[in-house]
């Protein structure tokens, strides 16, 4: 699996990766009791600034609960163990998701809501996973 291997992925690892929202939501697109997650399966690779992928939406055409989606999925990915990184504590996490919605990327206010959940008591540990 291209996401287990330790290293960064080639640019055709990262092609075959970036089909994934699509493969995904196909696979649904007939399931009829999970049509409402399809714009979460298909977006959340979008970035408010329009060069996401599949589709290459942004601002508000991405659902809010897909920009939900999105910011937790990157915290998850920093906070992380992965196989090619150790994970990032709390600071370093939410400087990066900091980082990357001044560049337009994720929406500011579902950052900081994150990390008020994860930073007031009982919201999360300081401690990696």
């Amino acid at each position: 699996m291209i996401l287990n291997k330790p290293g960064r992925l080639t640019p055709e690892e990262f092609e075959v990766m970036k089909s994934h929202p699509g493969v995904g939501s196909d696979l649904l697109r007939n399931t009829k009791s999970l049509e409402q997650v399809l714009p979460l399966v298909r977006h959340h690779h979008e970035k408010l600034d329009g060069t996401g992928y599949p589709d290459r939406i942004g601002g508000k055409e991405i659902p809010l609960l897909v920009r939900i989606t999105s910011v937790v999925d990157v915290f998850d990915a920093l906070h992380s163990r992965r196989p090619y990184k150790e994970p990032f504590d709390l600071e370093r996490s939410f400087g990066i998701l900091r980082e990357e919605s001044a560049k337009g990327w994720w929406d500011r206010e579902v950052v900081e809501a994150l990390h008020l959940t994860m930073t007031t008591e009982g919201g999360g540990d300081s401690a990696p996973a």
